[in-house]
């Protein structure tokens, strides 16, 4: 039985690690605020994150530290930060808790999924500390949520949908995709329930809730841009 890691242990040891990421040749006024995206499974949360980054970076970048996003490379980060195996990290949202639990077990030594997430939730607090970082996934919106010069988005879509775009963006048949989809979600939603007591699908967790069926990718990506522009976030 897993017991939900206590969210404000992980507030107090996120807040009390320094961000080994930070700079020292970028004044701390460069640093900009920044985002986390939720996302539900086929909503295109990497390539959007990736395309706010490029619009900020059009519009506020020039001479200044650069937006950038971090969904797979959050896990190199982390390893990097930690010294912990990517390929057990890749894992962490995508497969059954107990199974986790055994796997860190064998290899890092008795280290359990929880202590990895909040290896993995100090690393976004630091991330969060050297600014205009936008990061997908890993309970961002949890883990950050009360950060001052942040946004927190969530991507949905009718199911239906994000079948059919999980089986374009993967070559996959739509039955392929249907259990894919549902497998993730799943998986997803244990992950922050499990490690920081939370409902992924809880609304008060995000400041924008996108339905990105209604709305194409550079729209999508167009909103979040212009929601770090009003709250000023690209200026820290």
């Amino acid at each position: 039985m897993h017991i939900p890691m206590n969210l404000d242990v992980v507030r107090s040891a996120v807040r009390a690690t320094g961000s080994s990421l930070a700079r020292p040749d970028v004044p701390p006024a460069v640093a900009g605020g920044v985002v986390t995206i939720a996302r539900e499974t086929g909503t295109g949360a990497p390539r959007i994150a990736t395309r706010v980054c490029e619009i900020l970076n059009e519009r506020h970048g020039a001479g200044e530290q650069p937006w950038l996003a971090y969904d797979k490379n959050l896990v190199h980060t982390v390893a990097e930060e930690h010294e912990l195996a990517e390929d057990v990290l890749r894992k962490l949202d995508e497969h059954d808790q107990n199974m986790l639990d055994e796997i860190f077990a064998s290899i890092t030594g008795q280290m359990t999924v929880h202590e990895v997430a909040m290896k993995t939730a100090r690393t976004m607090r630091g991330l969060a500390k050297h600014g205009r970082a936008v990061i997908v996934g890993r309970g961002g919106s949890v883990v950050l949520a009360g950060v001052p010069n942040s946004l927190h988005v969530r991507l949905v879509a009718p199911l239906e949908w994000r079948i059919r775009n999980w089986a374009q963006a993967n070559g996959a048949s739509l039955e392929e995709a249907r259990a894919k989809v549902l497998e993730m979600d799943r998986d997803r939603a244990e992950y922050v329930r499990a490690t920081l007591n939370r409902s992924s699908e809880d609304p008060t967790l995000y400041d924008l809730i996108i339905n990105v069926a209604a709305v194409t990718l550079e729209h999508t990506a167009s909103m979040i841009a212009r929601a770090v522009e009003e709250l000023h976030l690209e200026h820290g």
